[in-house]
């Protein structure tokens, strides 16, 4: 019997160096140490029991770039979020907060910051505080970025920004009231150098796109009974209507029409598709399909024309390109999603002032349309999108 729970524990063993040394591929040694580090995070035991937990070893406590709020301390927020920050500024990091208190000691203490407060309306009370990363559960997102806008501050929303109309209305609402305050939202992908050089070529050509988006993703553990709940599959429908807007652009989209596909029921592996027709006749399809233990996490191609132009982007890493006397062939070292660009960009265009965040226009597009999409799939009828 020993040998061979022994041989489970070998199995187990094999597939995670196996899956360790996809991911330091797609992504970078460093990169994938710091996810390792957050499992370590996730597990941290140190709680408080004042108002608020103040770190006794941070330096340089009155930085002028230690500016920076966390909101929603889990794994996203530790490996990507403050790791990127941290590489642009040691001292960004002003203060953490999350209702389990645990997660926001481990990740202010590793990162550094200054303090934890037990009631995260003191984030809205420090003048210091200038930026906000939310990367709480999706639900509470727009709730957390409505009451800081108000408070002047800047926020970065991860994935999803609302949940509801009510939502949207709300942050548009706050956004109108408050145009001295920068919004961006966790859409990394468009931020991507593969992908920039594709929207170049693209909006170059004439005509219409017609287009497949294809995402194969690990399964997530979320039930599947009720797709408007499953923030998993809301979060990487996000990324689509994002990059589906910019390249047919917003003047050009409205209104489409979203037409769900029935997938055959398949015990092993969960499906989604559906179809979209664009005011400009631009046709696209999505296909996301969760496969349990897929090693590499996460593949997603994107294939493409218009007009003379072919085109095909695989995992933002690999980018080629088909016109008339010109043929491109590009490929990154590692995967380029855009997150190290996005992140940097909302923390230097507050330190400098410059720039701007994203548009109360493109906003509500993009939260319209996965909205809209995420209805459509649940009753599994075509629905106009105005």
């Amino acid at each position: 019997m020993w040998w061979r729970l022994k041989l489970i524990v070998i199995k187990k063993l094999m597939i995670f160096i196996k899956k360790i040394f996809i991911y330091i591929n797609q992504f970078g040694l460093f990169r994938v140490l710091s996810y390792l580090r957050s499992y370590i995070h996730m597990n941290s035991h140190k709680n408080f029991k004042d108002s608020e937990w103040r770190n006794l070893n941070c330096r340089g406590q009155d930085d002028k770039e230690r500016i920076v709020a966390i909101i929603g301390p889990g794994r996203f927020a530790f490996s990507t979020i403050a790791f990127v920050l941290k590489n642009n500024n040691q001292n960004f990091l002003r203060c953490v907060y999350s209702p389990g208190k645990k997660t926001a000691v481990s990740l202010c203490k590793y990162y550094k910051g200054l303090y934890v407060p037990s009631d995260w309306r003191e984030i809205l009370n420090d003048e210091k505080v200038k930026l906000v990363f939310i990367s709480s559960p999706a639900d509470t997102h727009a709730e957390y970025a409505i009451d800081c806008i108000k408070a002047g501050k800047n926020v970065y929303i991860e994935k999803p920004p609302v949940i509801s109309e009510i939502q949207l209305i709300l942050l548009k609402e706050s956004m109108i009231k408050n145009p001295k305050c920068k919004v961006f939202l966790g859409f990394n992908r468009s931020s991507s150098s593969t992908f920039t050089e594709l929207e170049k070529f693209v909006l170059n050509e004439s005509g219409f796109i017609t287009a497949n988006f294809n995402m194969l993703v690990n399964a997530s553990k979320v039930s599947k009974n009720m797709l408007d709940t499953d923030f998993a599959i809301l979060d990487h429908l996000c990324h689509f209507t994002d990059l589906i807007l910019r390249l047919v652009t917003l003047d050009k989209a409205f209104p489409c029409v979203i037409t769900p596909e029935a997938i055959p029921v398949n015990i092993s592996t969960f499906r989604i598709s559906f179809s979209i027709v664009f005011a400009d006749k631009s046709h696209v399809s999505f296909n996301y399909t969760e496969i349990p233990d897929f090693l590499q996490g996460m593949d997603e191609v994107i294939e493409l024309s218009k007009g003379n132009l072919i085109a095909k982007l695989s995992n933002f890493q690999k980018l080629q390109i088909e016109l008339p006397g010109i043929k491109v062939n590009k490929k990154n070292l590692h995967r380029h999603d855009g997150e190290k660009i996005h992140i940097e960009k909302a923390f230097t265009s507050t330190i400098d002032n410059i720039g701007r965040g994203e548009s109360i226009e493109h906003i509500e597009a993009t939260s319209k349309l996965y909205l809209n999409l995420m209805e459509a799939m649940n009753k599994m009828t075509p629905t106009e999108v105005c």
